[in-house]
């Protein structure tokens, strides 16, 4: 589950039917989706700063929808994840991960690596780039004044837990508006971004959690010396 809500972030009525091409490879995506995408990457790396707030409308078959709510802070490879119950620090070399309902946090090294336990946002706005997935413009409209449009990113592993990612751009800068992970399951998981405030002034110390902060906190340092 974390994957998904991780791959759900950062990530990334035309005739661009994925029916009608075939896509077997990361290289026979879509060139006019690759110049969008090149486009909105460019805009994200040009922040300093940004906090996003955001709801992810959780559908499971059989269950009632749930939309919680969450937001994300980032400055560089530092972040702040914050869902449910859950507040996820990193200062680019720990992550402190903190469940505020049993008032436990786990500590780990900050590991990025193609072997890593962790996917940094920064990384995220790579997806289209990566071997693992190929993509297409699959849908163009408008809604009065203002279009939209989607890009469907397919895995490349069969064994992937999800069939397809797709992505929702807005207006004429292609805004992300939200993005939808399809599960082989049947459950879907959409992100909404609701709010983007970019460049605020943010101190590095916001990124590191303080265990001073919280009475009786269990702390698991799951560090390899």
């Amino acid at each position: 589950m974390r994957e998904v809500f991780y791959i759900m972030f950062f990530s990334l009525f035309a005739t661009h039917l994925i029916g009608q091409q075939t896509f077997n490879t990361n290289q026979d995506s879509d060139p006019e989706a690759t110049l969008i995408l090149d486009e909105v990457k460019s805009r994200f790396e040009q922040y300093n700063t940004a906090s996003y707030q955001f709801n992810i409308d959780i559908e499971v078959p059989g269950e009632a929808m749930q939309s919680p709510e969450g937001n994300l802070v980032q400055k560089g490879e530092k972040f702040v994840f914050t869902f449910g119950d859950q507040v996820i620090y990193n200062d680019s070399e720990t992550i402190w991960i903190h469940d505020t309902s049993i008032n436990v946090v786990q500590i780990y090294d900050a590991d990025f690596g193609a072997e890593g336990s962790f996917i940094s946002p920064t990384e995220l706005l790579e997806i289209y780039n990566s071997d693992d997935y190929t993509y297409a413009i699959v849908n163009e409209w408008y809604e009065g004044q203002t279009g939209y449009k989607h890009i469907d990113f397919k895995p490349l592993d069969n064994d992937s837990e999800f069939f397809k990612v797709r992505l929702e751009l807005k207006g004429k800068n292609n805004d992300i508006n939200s993005v939808k992970v399809f599960a082989k399951d049947g459950s879907r998981y959409t992100l909404r971004i609701k709010d983007i405030v970019a460049n605020k002034n943010i101190e590095d110390d916001f990124f590191v959690f303080n265990a001073s902060n919280y009475d009786n906190i269990q702390i698991e340092n799951l560090r390899i010396d």
